[in-house]
């Protein structure tokens, strides 16, 4: 059990408690499994805990400030203004993560396979971000307050093998492969409110202000967001998907085109050790991700030539560059 505190937070919630709770069950060792040679070790684990976080928030998030502004002149005398330019919350308070988990932990043959599985139901609540407020009631046009919740579901897998074990050479193969998801569920409360937050800059001319991912409830955690292209007409325009079928291509035409978090992670290593000697290599990889390619944007707007120069990312921009130009 943890009990933090922060100065950081609102003067009603300062301090954070945070317990955690974990049991296991070596059933290797019941009188029942003493007959199964090949089962070197085998465990059951469970685990509840709950942590905080105050990184989201900087120095005196919780008061109010006030700023400098210009000067008015009284009395004969310059003086100075300040104006508001923080309201305060004295409800401001922890970010919390609940876990929930279970594992196996497996060893056969002598311990010259081993492994784990581990499942888990992490929950993230109170996040903290800056909400627009009316002004009046409020004196500021936002508030920093204690909001969302992100849940993280997922599954890990790990195994290592000796393929070779003798007095002068090992062989250890290692192999592990994971999932999770990631979805935003909670963004709004009765009293603070948005629909979305737009995220993930865009670097180019033209792309101020230009987000490439939405936070939205319901959504996965770094979804892209953006115009769905169906390919490219006969004229060589592009084909867009006019998802509310008005016939007109605008921003209420953006839609989730893709994710950024994989859908696994895998990794594979080997060790070799032969009397003095070793060697070691590791090879890791995702799947099931999208990329947003930033530089090929940079590269392939029409707009861009003839006063700048870029050279296509690939045969597929440079193809759509010239349909482009040509219509």
């Amino acid at each position: 059990m943890r009990s933090d505190g922060s100065s950081k937070f609102g003067a009603s919630n300062k301090w954070g408690t945070f317990p955690s709770v974990s049991l296991a069950w070596r059933i290797s060792e019941e009188p029942f499994m003493k007959g199964i040679s090949f089962l070197s070790d085998l465990k059951i684990r469970g685990g509840y805990g709950v942590t905080g976080n105050q990184s989201a928030l900087g120095s005196y998030s919780s008061l109010a400030l006030y700023n400098r502004g210009s000067l008015y002149f009284s009395n004969g005398n310059w003086q100075p203004s300040y104006y508001y330019a923080q309201n305060p919350n004295p409800n401001l308070k922890w970010e919390s993560t609940s876990s929930l988990g279970g594992g196996l932990d497996f060893s056969l043959f002598k311990s010259r396979v081993e492994g784990t599985i581990d499942i888990y139901d992490r929950r993230t609540s109170d996040l903290i971000f800056n909400y627009s407020v009316p002004v009046p009631p409020y004196l500021y046009s936002t508030m920093t307050a204690n909001v969302g919740n992100i849940s993280n579901k997922g599954i890990e897998f790990s195994v290592n093998a000796d393929v070779i074990r003798n007095q002068d050479l090992r062989w250890t193969v290692t192999f592990n492969i994971s999932h999770n998801k990631q979805l935003v569920t909670k963004l709004s409360n009765q009293v603070y409110h948005t629909d979305q937050i737009y995220t993930g800059g865009v670097n180019g001319r033209g792309m101020s202000g230009t987000a490439t991912h939405i936070l939205r409830e319901g959504e996965e955690v770094s979804s892209f967001y953006g115009y769905k292209c169906l390919g490219l007409d006969p004229s060589g325009h592009y084909i867009i998907d006019d998802r509310d079928k008005n016939d007109t291509i605008d921003t209420r035409d953006w839609q989730v085109i893709g994710h950024a978090l994989p859908k696994a992670e895998y990794g594979i290593g080997n060790t070799i050790t032969y009397k003095g000697f070793d060697l070691s290599f590791f090879l890791r990889g995702i799947y099931g991700n999208d990329v947003f390619n930033n530089d090929a944007l940079m590269m392939t707007v029409p707009s861009n030539f003839p006063n700048q120069v870029y050279k296509a990312a690939t045969t597929t921009h440079l193809r759509d560059t010239e349909a482009y130009n040509r219509s």
